[in-house]
């Protein structure tokens, strides 16, 4: 949902960004639940075509900023790989704030809208925070 709602933000300038997801326990080659693609269908975002990935080495060494939703993921990604922990945050705290973001699968429908319009605020008041962190590659 994150990936689709920040290239959606980012969409006049595309070119010059490169945007990925992976889980850090995802079952590879899994489509995106229906609830996330009907959320953000409703906001002119296709994911009909997107498959699941699971977090590596290799993933985290292609990117300059690795963005995760709750700490938990933070603290296990950044003590997994100890190497890439200076590239490793919360979404939240783009925005300065420090919060977790919950992943809504299994919840309603409701759940998945409040998510990703959580998402759409961190996004939108972290993105000066991103771009200077994502430039550091």
């Amino acid at each position: 949902m994150a990936m689709g709602l920040f290239q959606a933000k980012i969409k006049s300038e595309a070119g010059l960004w490169r945007i990925g997801s992976a889980g850090v326990w995802a079952e590879e080659g899994l489509p995106a639940a229906t609830n996330t693609k009907l959320v953000v269908h409703k906001r002119g975002i296709d994911l009909s075509s997107h498959r699941s990935t699971r977090i590596s080495s290799e993933l985290l060494e292609e990117y300059a900023l690795i963005l995760v939703m709750e700490k938990w993921q933070r603290d296990a990604l950044r003590s997994t790989f100890p190497i890439f922990s200076d590239k490793v945050f919360q979404l939240s705290e783009m925005a300065h704030k420090n919060g977790d973001i919950i992943d809504p699968i299994g919840h309603p429908l409701l759940e998945f809208e409040a998510t990703a319009r959580e998402i759409e605020i961190f996004l939108n008041q972290g993105f000066d925070q991103i771009s200077q962190l994502s430039s550091k590659q």
